[in-house]
Protein backbone atom coordinates (compact mmCIF):
# COMPACT_ATOMS: atom_id res chain seq x y z
CA UNK A 1 0.00 0.00 0.00
CA UNK A 2 2.43 2.50 1.07
CA UNK A 3 4.91 1.84 -2.41
CA UNK A 4 1.67 3.15 -4.55
CA UNK A 5 0.35 5.93 -2.66
CA UNK A 6 4.46 7.00 -2.71
CA UNK A 7 4.49 6.56 -6.42
CA UNK A 8 0.87 8.39 -7.02
CA UNK A 9 2.60 11.31 -4.70
CA UNK A 10 5.70 11.48 -7.06
CA UNK A 11 7.82 9.23 -4.29
CA UNK A 12 9.92 6.35 -4.52
CA UNK A 13 11.91 3.81 -1.72
CA UNK A 14 14.32 1.49 -2.08
CA UNK A 15 15.51 -0.86 0.81
CA UNK A 16 18.92 -3.06 -0.10
CA UNK A 17 21.52 -4.73 2.28
CA UNK A 18 24.92 -3.94 2.41
CA UNK A 19 27.42 -6.38 4.27
CA UNK A 20 27.47 -3.39 6.78
CA UNK A 21 24.11 -3.60 7.33
CA UNK A 22 21.36 -1.81 5.15
CA UNK A 23 20.44 1.37 3.32
CA UNK A 24 17.07 3.07 3.19
CA UNK A 25 17.01 5.31 0.27
CA UNK A 26 13.57 7.89 -0.71
CA UNK A 27 13.62 10.29 -3.05
CA UNK A 28 10.97 12.59 -4.67
CA UNK A 29 9.29 16.03 -4.26
CA UNK A 30 11.15 17.30 -0.88
CA UNK A 31 7.55 18.65 0.83
CA UNK A 32 6.50 14.84 1.67
CA UNK A 33 9.66 13.06 1.49
CA UNK A 34 10.06 13.33 5.41
CA UNK A 35 6.50 11.53 5.80
CA UNK A 36 7.12 8.21 3.29
CA UNK A 37 10.42 8.16 5.24
CA UNK A 38 8.75 7.69 8.70
CA UNK A 39 6.38 5.90 7.42
CA UNK A 40 8.71 3.11 5.85
CA UNK A 41 10.78 3.21 9.91
CA UNK A 42 7.65 2.58 11.89
CA UNK A 43 6.80 -0.40 9.49
CA UNK A 44 10.65 -1.29 9.84
CA UNK A 45 10.15 -1.19 13.61
CA UNK A 46 6.69 -2.61 14.26
CA UNK A 47 7.37 -5.19 11.16
CA UNK A 48 4.86 -8.54 11.77
CA UNK A 49 6.66 -11.52 9.33
CA UNK A 50 3.62 -13.21 7.26
CA UNK A 51 4.48 -16.68 7.22
CA UNK A 52 3.17 -17.67 3.57
CA UNK A 53 5.41 -14.52 2.77
CA UNK A 54 8.21 -15.63 4.69
CA UNK A 55 8.00 -19.22 2.41
CA UNK A 56 7.84 -17.15 -0.62
CA UNK A 57 10.76 -15.27 -0.12
CA UNK A 58 13.09 -18.29 1.58
CA UNK A 59 12.62 -20.27 -1.43
CA UNK A 60 13.11 -17.47 -3.65
CA UNK A 61 16.12 -16.52 -2.27
CA UNK A 62 17.12 -20.44 -2.64
CA UNK A 63 16.47 -20.33 -5.84
CA UNK A 64 19.00 -17.32 -6.54
CA UNK A 65 21.97 -18.88 -4.32
CA UNK A 66 21.07 -22.24 -6.65
CA UNK A 67 21.36 -20.64 -10.29
CA UNK A 68 24.34 -18.38 -9.10
CA UNK A 69 26.56 -20.43 -11.08
CA UNK A 70 24.60 -19.62 -13.84
CA UNK A 71 25.90 -16.34 -14.36
CA UNK A 72 28.14 -15.11 -16.81
CA UNK A 73 31.88 -16.07 -15.80
CA UNK A 74 33.07 -12.57 -16.06
CA UNK A 75 30.51 -11.84 -13.09
CA UNK A 76 31.58 -14.93 -11.64
CA UNK A 77 35.39 -13.77 -12.03
CA UNK A 78 34.44 -10.22 -10.58
CA UNK A 79 33.09 -12.25 -7.36
CA UNK A 80 36.18 -14.14 -6.90
CA UNK A 81 38.37 -11.49 -6.55
CA UNK A 82 36.23 -9.47 -4.16
CA UNK A 83 35.80 -12.81 -2.32
CA UNK A 84 39.22 -13.47 -2.26
CA UNK A 85 40.22 -9.82 -0.74
CA UNK A 86 37.79 -8.78 1.18
CA UNK A 87 37.43 -9.11 4.85
CA UNK A 88 34.66 -9.98 6.20
CA UNK A 89 33.13 -11.54 3.34
CA UNK A 90 30.77 -15.17 3.21
CA UNK A 91 30.62 -17.06 -0.35
CA UNK A 92 27.71 -17.60 -1.53
CA UNK A 93 28.05 -21.12 -0.99
CA UNK A 94 27.93 -20.58 2.70
CA UNK A 95 24.75 -18.48 2.46
CA UNK A 96 23.45 -21.52 0.07
CA UNK A 97 24.60 -24.06 2.71
CA UNK A 98 23.08 -22.55 5.87
CA UNK A 99 19.32 -21.12 4.35
CA UNK A 100 17.05 -24.25 4.50
CA UNK A 101 18.13 -24.04 8.35
CA UNK A 102 16.30 -20.51 8.30
CA UNK A 103 12.92 -20.29 10.82
CA UNK A 104 10.33 -17.29 10.66
CA UNK A 105 11.55 -17.55 14.34
CA UNK A 106 15.07 -17.29 14.08
CA UNK A 107 14.30 -13.92 11.08
CA UNK A 108 12.10 -12.12 13.98
CA UNK A 109 14.40 -12.52 16.77
CA UNK A 110 17.36 -11.13 14.23
CA UNK A 111 15.27 -8.57 13.23
CA UNK A 112 14.97 -7.52 17.42
CA UNK A 113 18.98 -7.69 17.64
CA UNK A 114 19.52 -5.36 14.49
CA UNK A 115 17.71 -2.70 15.34
CA UNK A 116 18.31 -2.89 19.24
CA UNK A 117 22.21 -1.72 18.19
CA UNK A 118 22.75 0.28 15.01
CA UNK A 119 25.00 2.79 13.52
CA UNK A 120 23.69 5.72 11.40
CA UNK A 121 25.52 7.41 8.54
CA UNK A 122 23.01 9.26 6.08
CA UNK A 123 22.76 11.88 3.21
CA UNK A 124 20.25 14.57 2.92
CA UNK A 125 20.60 16.21 -0.62
CA UNK A 126 18.53 18.83 -2.69
CA UNK A 127 15.72 21.15 -1.71
CA UNK A 128 15.94 21.08 2.15
CA UNK A 129 17.19 23.32 4.84
CA UNK A 130 19.71 22.65 7.67
CA UNK A 131 16.74 22.74 10.18
CA UNK A 132 14.67 19.99 8.11
CA UNK A 133 17.84 18.23 7.63
CA UNK A 134 18.26 17.74 11.85
CA UNK A 135 14.40 17.38 12.07
CA UNK A 136 14.93 13.90 9.79
CA UNK A 137 17.92 12.90 11.82
CA UNK A 138 16.30 13.23 15.44
CA UNK A 139 12.90 11.64 13.57
CA UNK A 140 15.24 8.62 12.56
CA UNK A 141 16.79 8.69 16.24
CA UNK A 142 13.17 8.36 17.80
CA UNK A 143 11.25 5.96 15.67
CA UNK A 144 14.10 3.63 15.97
CA UNK A 145 15.10 4.26 19.61
CA UNK A 146 18.65 4.60 19.03
CA UNK A 147 21.16 3.95 21.65
CA UNK A 148 24.79 4.69 21.93
CA UNK A 149 27.03 1.34 21.26
CA UNK A 150 30.32 1.07 21.59
CA UNK A 151 32.86 1.81 18.22
CA UNK A 152 34.17 -1.62 18.52
CA UNK A 153 31.35 -3.59 18.17
CA UNK A 154 30.56 -2.41 14.57
CA UNK A 155 33.10 -4.13 11.94
CA UNK A 156 34.32 -2.18 8.87
CA UNK A 157 35.02 -3.99 5.55
CA UNK A 158 38.86 -4.69 5.29
CA UNK A 159 41.07 -5.37 2.25
CA UNK A 160 43.59 -7.67 2.66
CA UNK A 161 46.95 -7.02 1.61
CA UNK A 162 47.73 -9.26 -1.20
CA UNK A 163 51.62 -10.35 -0.47
CA UNK A 164 54.66 -8.36 -1.99
CA UNK A 165 56.47 -11.07 -3.91
CA UNK A 166 58.30 -11.65 -7.27
CA UNK A 167 55.36 -14.04 -8.25
CA UNK A 168 51.49 -13.62 -9.22
CA UNK A 169 48.74 -15.26 -6.83
CA UNK A 170 46.74 -17.45 -9.01
CA UNK A 171 43.63 -18.64 -7.91
CA UNK A 172 41.62 -21.16 -10.10
CA UNK A 173 37.98 -22.00 -10.33
CA UNK A 174 36.54 -24.30 -12.85
CA UNK A 175 33.13 -23.19 -13.63
CA UNK A 176 29.74 -25.48 -12.92
CA UNK A 177 27.94 -24.35 -15.54
CA UNK A 178 28.71 -27.38 -18.74
CA UNK A 179 27.42 -25.47 -21.35
CA UNK A 180 29.48 -22.32 -20.70
CA UNK A 181 32.09 -22.00 -23.52
CA UNK A 182 34.06 -18.34 -22.28
CA UNK A 183 37.20 -18.27 -19.88
CA UNK A 184 37.37 -15.24 -17.96
CA UNK A 185 41.29 -13.89 -16.79
CA UNK A 186 41.24 -11.54 -13.98
CA UNK A 187 44.34 -9.71 -13.71
CA UNK A 188 44.60 -7.59 -10.49
CA UNK A 189 47.51 -5.02 -9.12
CA UNK A 190 46.79 -3.69 -5.93
CA UNK A 191 48.56 -0.36 -5.22
CA UNK A 192 47.40 0.10 -1.46
CA UNK A 193 45.78 2.74 0.10
CA UNK A 194 44.50 5.94 -1.42
CA UNK A 195 46.29 8.86 -1.47
CA UNK A 196 45.32 11.47 -4.14
CA UNK A 197 48.77 11.76 -5.95
CA UNK A 198 48.78 8.22 -6.26
CA UNK A 199 45.07 8.05 -7.37
CA UNK A 200 45.49 10.79 -10.19
CA UNK A 201 48.24 8.73 -11.70
CA UNK A 202 46.09 5.39 -11.49
CA UNK A 203 43.27 6.86 -13.55
CA UNK A 204 46.09 8.73 -15.68
CA UNK A 205 47.63 5.46 -15.98
CA UNK A 206 44.49 3.27 -16.63
CA UNK A 207 43.25 5.97 -19.24
CA UNK A 208 46.06 5.70 -21.20
CA UNK A 209 46.22 1.62 -20.84
CA UNK A 210 43.18 1.11 -21.62
CA UNK A 211 43.03 2.07 -25.76
CA UNK A 212 46.17 0.20 -26.47
CA UNK A 213 45.19 -3.06 -24.31
CA UNK A 214 41.76 -3.41 -26.02
CA UNK A 215 43.23 -2.82 -29.40
CA UNK A 216 46.35 -5.03 -29.05
CA UNK A 217 44.68 -8.29 -27.34
CA UNK A 218 41.05 -7.66 -28.79
CA UNK A 219 41.38 -6.13 -32.22
CA UNK A 220 45.05 -7.40 -33.22
CA UNK A 221 45.17 -10.75 -31.29
CA UNK A 222 41.33 -11.42 -31.44
CA UNK A 223 41.89 -12.93 -28.29
CA UNK A 224 38.36 -12.32 -26.69
CA UNK A 225 35.42 -10.09 -26.94
CA UNK A 226 35.51 -8.77 -23.68
CA UNK A 227 38.92 -6.65 -22.78
CA UNK A 228 38.58 -3.90 -20.76
CA UNK A 229 40.21 -2.21 -17.53
CA UNK A 230 39.38 -0.58 -14.71
CA UNK A 231 40.48 1.21 -11.34
CA UNK A 232 39.08 -1.14 -8.80
CA UNK A 233 38.90 1.53 -5.24
CA UNK A 234 37.32 -0.05 -2.37
CA UNK A 235 37.48 0.15 1.45
CA UNK A 236 40.21 3.22 0.73
CA UNK A 237 42.17 0.81 -0.91
CA UNK A 238 42.79 1.10 -5.04
CA UNK A 239 44.52 -1.04 -7.87
CA UNK A 240 43.82 -2.18 -11.82
CA UNK A 241 41.99 -4.52 -13.03
CA UNK A 242 42.81 -6.57 -16.83
CA UNK A 243 39.76 -8.20 -18.11
CA UNK A 244 39.60 -10.85 -20.68
CA UNK A 245 37.14 -13.06 -21.45
CA UNK A 246 37.37 -15.47 -24.45
CA UNK A 247 35.61 -18.68 -26.18
CA UNK A 248 38.48 -19.89 -28.10
CA UNK A 249 41.39 -19.37 -25.65
CA UNK A 250 42.37 -21.16 -22.21
CA UNK A 251 42.70 -18.82 -19.15
CA UNK A 252 46.19 -19.63 -18.59
CA UNK A 253 46.74 -17.86 -22.27
CA UNK A 254 45.37 -15.33 -21.91
CA UNK A 255 47.05 -14.44 -18.47
CA UNK A 256 50.13 -14.65 -20.52
CA UNK A 257 48.96 -12.19 -22.85
CA UNK A 258 47.98 -9.49 -20.26
CA UNK A 259 51.45 -10.15 -18.91
CA UNK A 260 53.19 -9.94 -22.22
CA UNK A 261 51.15 -6.85 -22.94
CA UNK A 262 52.67 -5.11 -20.06
CA UNK A 263 56.17 -5.14 -21.99
CA UNK A 264 54.84 -4.04 -24.83
CA UNK A 265 53.14 -0.83 -23.27
CA UNK A 266 55.94 0.01 -21.37
CA UNK A 267 57.88 0.56 -24.88
CA UNK A 268 55.26 2.73 -25.96
CA UNK A 269 55.05 4.84 -22.50
CA UNK A 270 59.21 5.28 -22.95
CA UNK A 271 58.69 6.79 -26.23
CA UNK A 272 55.68 8.29 -25.65
CA UNK A 273 56.47 12.38 -26.51
CA UNK A 274 55.47 15.56 -24.47
CA UNK A 275 52.24 15.85 -27.22
CA UNK A 276 50.76 12.76 -26.08
CA UNK A 277 51.03 12.93 -22.38
CA UNK A 278 49.72 16.53 -22.69
CA UNK A 279 46.73 14.62 -24.69
CA UNK A 280 46.08 12.30 -21.96
CA UNK A 281 46.38 14.60 -19.13
CA UNK A 282 43.77 16.91 -21.04
CA UNK A 283 41.13 14.60 -21.29
CA UNK A 284 41.96 13.00 -17.52
CA UNK A 285 41.09 16.60 -16.54
CA UNK A 286 38.31 17.13 -18.89
CA UNK A 287 36.54 14.29 -17.46
CA UNK A 288 37.12 14.59 -13.55
CA UNK A 289 35.59 18.47 -14.50
CA UNK A 290 32.88 17.16 -15.79
CA UNK A 291 28.98 18.98 -13.75
CA UNK A 292 27.15 16.19 -12.81
CA UNK A 293 24.16 16.56 -15.17
CA UNK A 294 21.55 15.34 -12.28
CA UNK A 295 20.66 15.56 -8.89
CA UNK A 296 21.02 11.60 -8.42
CA UNK A 297 24.22 11.22 -10.39
CA UNK A 298 25.52 13.65 -7.69
CA UNK A 299 24.06 12.37 -4.50
CA UNK A 300 25.33 8.27 -6.06
CA UNK A 301 28.75 10.65 -5.82
CA UNK A 302 28.90 11.96 -2.34
CA UNK A 303 26.90 8.88 -0.84
CA UNK A 304 29.79 6.47 -2.58
CA UNK A 305 32.44 8.87 -0.54
CA UNK A 306 30.09 7.93 2.78
CA UNK A 307 29.88 4.25 2.38
CA UNK A 308 33.97 3.88 1.38
CA UNK A 309 34.55 6.02 5.09
CA UNK A 310 36.77 8.63 2.92
CA UNK A 311 34.39 11.59 3.15
CA UNK A 312 36.72 13.57 0.39
CA UNK A 313 33.55 15.65 -1.24
CA UNK A 314 35.62 17.62 -3.15
CA UNK A 315 37.96 14.65 -4.57
CA UNK A 316 37.28 15.94 -8.44
CA UNK A 317 38.44 19.11 -7.81
CA UNK A 318 41.52 18.42 -5.70
CA UNK A 319 42.27 16.03 -8.54
CA UNK A 320 42.49 18.16 -11.42
CA UNK A 321 44.64 20.66 -9.55
CA UNK A 322 46.86 17.48 -8.73
CA UNK A 323 46.74 16.44 -12.78
CA UNK A 324 48.61 19.84 -13.33
CA UNK A 325 51.81 19.05 -11.88
CA UNK A 326 52.31 15.51 -13.02
CA UNK A 327 54.43 15.06 -15.86
CA UNK A 328 55.52 11.73 -17.91
CA UNK A 329 57.96 11.39 -15.78
CA UNK A 330 56.09 10.82 -13.26
CA UNK A 331 53.57 8.13 -14.45
CA UNK A 332 56.81 6.25 -15.97
CA UNK A 333 57.86 5.47 -12.40
CA UNK A 334 54.12 4.73 -11.28
CA UNK A 335 54.70 2.17 -13.94
CA UNK A 336 57.87 0.96 -13.37
CA UNK A 337 57.14 0.48 -9.59
CA UNK A 338 53.88 -1.19 -9.33
CA UNK A 339 53.39 -3.04 -12.82
CA UNK A 340 57.02 -3.35 -14.76
CA UNK A 341 57.59 -7.31 -15.51
CA UNK A 342 61.69 -5.60 -15.81
CA UNK A 343 62.10 -3.83 -12.62
CA UNK A 344 63.36 -5.03 -9.32
CA UNK A 345 60.36 -3.78 -7.43
CA UNK A 346 58.21 -6.41 -5.93
CA UNK A 347 54.88 -6.23 -6.65
CA UNK A 348 51.14 -7.13 -4.91
CA UNK A 349 49.44 -9.09 -8.04
CA UNK A 350 46.31 -11.59 -8.09
CA UNK A 351 45.18 -13.50 -10.92
CA UNK A 352 41.70 -15.03 -10.43
CA UNK A 353 41.20 -17.61 -13.54
CA UNK A 354 37.62 -18.57 -14.48
CA UNK A 355 38.12 -22.11 -16.61
CA UNK A 356 35.41 -23.55 -18.83
CA UNK A 357 35.44 -27.45 -18.35
CA UNK A 358 35.80 -27.61 -22.61
CA UNK A 359 39.22 -25.96 -21.46
CA UNK A 360 40.94 -29.35 -22.08
CA UNK A 361 39.75 -29.17 -25.79
CA UNK A 362 41.98 -26.21 -26.73
CA UNK A 363 44.69 -26.56 -24.13
CA UNK A 364 47.27 -28.66 -26.18
CA UNK A 365 47.44 -26.11 -29.09
CA UNK A 366 48.41 -23.28 -27.21
CA UNK A 367 51.93 -22.31 -26.10
CA UNK A 368 51.85 -19.91 -23.22
CA UNK A 369 55.08 -17.22 -22.95
CA UNK A 370 55.79 -17.59 -18.76
CA UNK A 371 57.14 -14.34 -18.04
CA UNK A 372 56.15 -14.44 -14.31
CA UNK A 373 55.63 -17.19 -12.39
CA UNK A 374 52.23 -17.76 -10.60
CA UNK A 375 51.49 -19.56 -7.14
CA UNK A 376 48.39 -21.31 -7.06
CA UNK A 377 45.94 -20.43 -4.05
CA UNK A 378 44.52 -23.83 -3.11
CA UNK A 379 42.66 -22.66 -0.44
CA UNK A 380 40.72 -19.66 -0.37
CA UNK A 381 40.19 -19.09 3.28
CA UNK A 382 43.25 -20.38 4.07
CA UNK A 383 44.77 -17.35 1.92
CA UNK A 384 42.76 -14.71 3.34
CA UNK A 385 44.03 -16.25 7.16
CA UNK A 386 47.96 -15.87 5.97
CA UNK A 387 47.81 -12.40 4.78
CA UNK A 388 48.04 -8.91 6.39
CA UNK A 389 45.04 -6.22 6.21
CA UNK A 390 45.15 -3.19 4.95
CA UNK A 391 43.40 -0.44 7.83
CA UNK A 392 40.27 0.52 8.39
CA UNK A 393 40.68 4.08 9.04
Amino acid sequence: RVHGDAEIAGLSYSFTNVVQGFIVSVCGYHDKLHVLLEKILKRMKTLTINSERFRLIKEQLQLEYDSFDTQPPAVLGMYARQYLTEVPRWHVDQYRAVIPEVTQNDLETFQKELLSKIKIEGLVHGNVSKKQCLDISEMITSILELKEAPENEFVNKRLIQIPIAPHAHLFVKHLLNENEVNNVCIYHVQIGCEQKREDVLLDLLQQTMNVPFFAQLRTVEQIGYVAMTRVDRRCKVQGLDFIIMSATKTASFIASRIISFFNQFEKSLNEMDEKEFARHTTALRGLKSQKEKTLAIKSARYWGEILSHAYSFNRNQEEVELIDTLKKEDLIAFYNEYFSNNSNSLKRRLCVQMRTQKSKIIEETETCEQLIEFKQIMKADQFKRSCLLFPSE
